[in-house]
């Protein structure tokens, strides 16, 4: 699940360990300086939804599915954890209720 996005972290901080060590033109230092920032960023863009998408899938959706609840039973879930009624008219319908 969060291998591939931690194995990136290690071969970046070994990249940022690298750029430390050697000495590089101001302007190509700052340069690196971003790259390393930008793919940090990516990497725990990527770990998070990685993780929120796994969390969905493993116990949200069972839960939905074995839930006795007459309104669950009639939404699908997305694996982006958008609930969609299946039919149009039982959106209209939840909302007349309220």
């Amino acid at each position: 699940m969060l291998e591939e996005p931690l194995s990136l972290l290690i071969v970046v901080s070994g990249f940022y360990q690298a750029q430390l060590m050697l000495v590089f033109p101001p302007a190509t230092d700052e340069v690196m300086s971003k790259m390393v920032l930008f793919t940090v960023i990516l990497t725990h863009t990527w770990a998070i939804a990685r993780l929120t998408d796994n969390l969905i899938t493993q116990y949200l959706v069972p839960l939905v599915q074995n839930s006795d609840c007459r309104y669950y039973t009639r939404v699908r879930i997305f694996s982006s954890g958008l609930w969609v009624p299946s039919q149009p008219w039982m959106l209209q319908a939840t909302m007349l209720r309220r």
